[in-house]
């Protein structure tokens, strides 16, 4: 009885991800007018609305590499508005900070197009209410509804709720002159990539210049504490983006655990499930600690500021035999730099990806078998270093001799974390300086 109730429930959560976190049908697409980054899925209430914004809300808009602040007519309000514009009204990521004639003062977070609400936002009273979810010209369409106690009055589908007329009228002499401020300016700290020794498992943790935190993988679930152990060693707390690269246990099994341990505010997974018990506890731990899934599929935007982007370039198909070419393979670039991570994506997966793949440090995919790797994606790729996540003397015979060999040939600095241990990159923007000496090629080295 107990086995079949765990069965179902499973099930039953497995189906509620496929179709509520996956499914583009039924899951509203956030606005991306101009590839700005995802908007977190919560956001500290304000008791105080300000025009100055906080850095972390400041770095999260784009506005063709400017951040423009504005005074702006709304309807029959006026306010501050803070983001991106699109042919002189907002659109993209933005903030407008307003209040009404008797005083009352709020602000819009979110997506806006054309001058109006829509797509992810929240709307937050100067009195502590606020409303947060999906908004289409206006309105609140599928969200929740919190009163000035933060009490949760309404949660679900709400539909188009009135009509919105209002519209955004910009004061032509403040465009003429605008406020702008450079996201890199924002920046706390270098870019630091770090590919953590999990043996033969993957787990890549990434300190964004601009204080957030992501995490590709976490290894088996042998490796959580370990994992758990060194993201505390870098006061590390919050996760803001999670990335399942794909539903192998190798990649997987320690996720639940972290996710646990951290609080992590965004999961990003390919759309393939797997019937295994690390598969169905990821899930498991995903659904308990309420955490928002996206798709990670080619062409979607993760974070985008001046000078720092995360893409998720492959997969480029959802008709693959295998799990390994579903994985998610994002592209990050900072300044003048790039890494490519390939999670275990194979040679199919490689030719269909469109996005430019060049980068200065690639993780190589499937932990350097010979089904990934190929002569023509390294050459599109065209990289200075090369990174293998892969356990001594495992009994794939990973990295595979002719990768190596490829590798070699191409004169790319290889680094692998059975020789050296955990490899930690650096950038500023213009220089990558790792911690770690490149293991130099000797054939049918096998570790």
């Amino acid at each position: 009885m107990k086995k079949s109730f765990l069965v179902i429930s499973v099930l039953i959560i497995v189906l509620a991800f496929l179709l509520s976190g996956c499914a583009p049908e039924t899951s509203p697409e956030p606005m991306h007018v101009l590839r700005s980054a995802s908007v977190p899925s919560a956001i500290a209430p304000v008791t105080e609305i300000e025009a100055s914004l906080s850095n972390r809300e400041t770095v999260l808009m784009n506005a063709d590499n400017k951040v423009l602040t504005i005074s702006f007519i709304f309807g029959d309000r006026t306010g501050i508005y803070t983001g991106a514009l699109l042919n002189g009204v907002p659109s993209g990521y933005g903030v407008f900070i307003t209040d009404n004639s008797e005083g009352v003062k709020w602000s819009y977070t979110g997506f806006f197009e054309d001058g109006e609400f829509n797509g992810n936002g929240e709307i937050f009273w100067e009195s502590g209410a606020r409303r947060e979810g999906i908004y289409k010209n206006g309105s609140l369409i599928d969200g929740r509804i919190y009163n000035d106690d933060g009490i949760l009055l309404f949660e679900g589908e709400l539909g188009e709720q009135e009509e919105h007329t209002e519209e955004f009228i910009h004061f032509p002499e403040n465009l003429e002159d605008p406020d702008e401020s450079s996201a890199s300016d924002e920046f706390i700290r270098n870019l630091s990539v770090h590919f953590i020794d999990a043996g033969q498992a993957d787990s890549i943790l990434i300190l964004l210049p601009n204080g957030e935190n992501m995490l590709i993988d976490g290894g088996e679930s042998h490796n959580a504490a370990e994992i758990i152990e060194y993201l505390q060693s870098f006061d590390v707390t919050v996760i803001d983006y999670l990335i399942a690269s794909h539903p192998h246990s190798d990649h997987i099994g320690g996720l639940p655990a972290i996710i646990d341990a951290t609080d992590v505010l965004r999961v990003y997974m390919p759309r393939v499930s797997h019937n295994t018990v690390a598969f169905e506890n990821l899930l498991l731990s995903i659904h308990n600690n309420e955490i928002k899934i996206d798709a990670a599929i080619a062409g979607l935007n993760v974070l985008a500021v001046s000078g720092l982007s995360i893409d998720i370039i492959g997969p480029e198909r959802d008709d693959y035999n295998d799990h390994n070419n579903h994985s998610a393979v994002l592209k990050l670039i900072y300044g003048n730099t790039s890494f490519l991570f390939m999670g275990d994506a194979e040679a199919s997966s490689e030719s269909h990806i469109r996005s430019d793949v060049s980068a200065d440090v690639i993780k190589i995919g499937h932990h350097g078998s010979k089904s990934s790797t190929t002569d023509l994606f390294l050459h599109r790729v065209n990289p200075s270093y090369a990174v293998i996540s892969v356990g001594a003397d495992n009994q794939y015979g990973h990295p595979a001799d002719e990768v190596l060999s490829r590798l070699n040939n191409a004169d790319i600095k290889v680094y692998r974390t059975d020789k050296v241990g955990t490899i930690v990159f650096t950038s500023d923007g213009e220089n990558i300086i790792t911690d770690k000496t490149p293991s130099p090629y000797q054939p049918d080295d096998k570790g």
